[in-house]
């Protein structure tokens, strides 16, 4: 599965938005504000899905991640067969969203 994580850049996130669910971070700034975060994984991953995902990214971290552990405010982009689709890591599980890559910054 081929996939990137995008995590919040604590000094751009303006509106604390930091790890809020979906709900409470759409009431503070209106949606998500592809600009305050940073790309911090891309590649393939040996996962089945979104879960799976959660799992290695807390239990079993793979080495060249850059990032914190996996948690509520995140960004999973899914790359499958050139169609890309994004998953808010919300208060529980993960909710589809539009999200612009091309705003977050590569780290």
């Amino acid at each position: 599965m081929k996939i990137a994580i995008y995590q919040i850049n604590r000094e751009r996130d303006g509106k604390r938005v930091m790890f809020l669910d979906y709900e409470r971070m759409k009431k503070s700034q209106g949606g998500i504000d592809s600009g305050i975060y940073d790309r911090v994984f891309d590649g393939e991953v040996p996962c089945e899905g979104l879960e799976d995902v959660y799992r290695m990214f807390n239990l079993n971290v793979p080495e060249g991640f850059g990032g914190r552990s996996l948690s509520v405010s995140d960004v999973v982009e899914i790359d499958g067969a050139g169609r890309k689709t994004y998953y808010y890591c919300d208060g529980f599980g993960f909710r589809r969203v539009s999200f612009d890559s091309e705003k977050a910054v590569r780290k």
